[in-house]
């Protein structure tokens, strides 16, 4: 697929930028796959990069399966979205509060996980 890409490229004028694009080897295994195991693919006739972890959607996908330092991430944003609202409308009426919180702390992008 990536020599019919190749081929359009040349056809068209086009140019893949292979720094945009991630090889991800998705394994249940905490061990990383051996170098030697990895095929080398190429776009634009340079090599794509292997990585362990890429973001995908809004989401961080780890190699291993492990959604933790996403998890993480995304605990630490709702908190700082909250501390802001308390700390700029702490004074305002509870419903006022809620309707900050729901409108300004709550993502549905992403809630998949």
């Amino acid at each position: 697929m990536l020599h019919v890409c190749d081929q359009y490229a040349t056809e068209y004028s086009v140019v893949f930028n292979a720094r945009k694009s991630k090889c991800f080897v998705a394994s249940r295994h905490k061990q990383p796959l051996a170098k030697s195991v990895k095929p080398t693919f190429y776009i634009g006739g340079k090599e794509i990069e292997y990585v362990e972890e890429w973001p995908h959607l809004g989401n961080l996908v780890h190699a291993n399966g492990s959604y933790q330092k996403d998890i993480i991430n995304k605990k630490n944003t709702l908190c700082g979205r909250i501390n802001n609202v308390l700390c700029y409308f702490g004074n305002r009426d509870p419903i006022t509060k809620l309707r900050l919180m729901r409108s300004y702390c709550s993502s549905l992008y992403g809630s998949v996980l």
